[in-house]
């Protein structure tokens, strides 16, 4: 039975991402470092949430689903494209155009007011105008509470307040798939749950997917689809 307040994952077939008989290896120095084991998983659209302690291969699962790195075996594919057939530059086009990615650190450019880091993401895309950029941005600087907050750097705001921004510009490209690796660790409960309820507003918007890493137990109540990697490979996979 569905617990109260939980965020559903819809019961769909066509599954957003798929991982087949994934391998990624790293070689820092002379060490050979397998970060995944052969991860076997996919993701439907709606919530899920990746768990695992440290070093389970969760940033690493998420790199590679976000096109940010190539397995060093096996199959992944998001929106239907084996994105590991992609040349370097075909796979940036592609992540520009398909997902979005939200950090626990924010990554937003201090030397620019809010508007242009929300733009940022655009700003190469030759088949967006200048003014359907800005028009984009304002929309979603309303959408996520901070209208009128236009002309305002990321000094000016509070931890939840810039989260919300690097939200907003997570889907200025309009993605299918969102990918947030620890939203809320760098915030207070009351800041976290908020966020929280702002994705799950923007998924009911907009039917972006969102596949989250997170240790936040607010998180981890609210949202059915679990997948727990451990050691590179899944531990248990379960939809409450």
């Amino acid at each position: 039975m569905e617990q109260q307040g939980q965020i559903k994952t819809e019961d769909r077939n066509t599954a957003i991402v798929e991982c087949r008989d994934v391998v990624k290896h790293y070689y820092p120095g002379s060490t050979k470092v397998e970060a995944l084991r052969g991860l076997n998983v996919s993701f439907y659209p709606g919530f899920n949430l990746i768990l695992g302690p440290s070093g389970s291969g969760k940033s690493t699962a998420l790199n590679l689903i976000g096109c940010l790195d190539t397995a060093t075996f096996g199959e992944v594919f998001v929106n239907g494209q084996d994105v590991g057939l992609l040349s370097e530059a075909e796979r940036c086009e592609f992540r520009r155009q398909n997902v979005g990615f939200i950090f626990q650190s924010f990554s937003l450019i201090s030397s620019l007011d809010l508007m242009d880091n929300i733009e940022y993401p655009l700003y190469k895309n030759k088949a967006v105008s200048a003014a359907e950029r800005r028009e984009r941005a304002e929309n979603l600087l309303k959408e996520v509470g901070l209208e009128g907050y236009n002309k305002r750097f990321p000094r000016e705001l509070s931890g939840g307040q810039q989260q919300r921004v690097a939200i907003a510009r997570s889907l200025v490209a309009n993605p299918k798939l969102l990918i947030a690796d620890e939203p809320t660790a760098s915030l207070d409960s009351e800041t976290s749950a908020k966020i929280l309820e702002l994705l799950e507003r923007i998924h009911d918007e907009f039917g972006t997917s969102i596949i989250l890493a997170s240790h936040d137990r607010n998180v981890i109540e609210h949202i059915n689809r679990k997948v727990v990697l451990r050691d590179g490979v899944i531990a248990t996979d379960k939809s409450a």
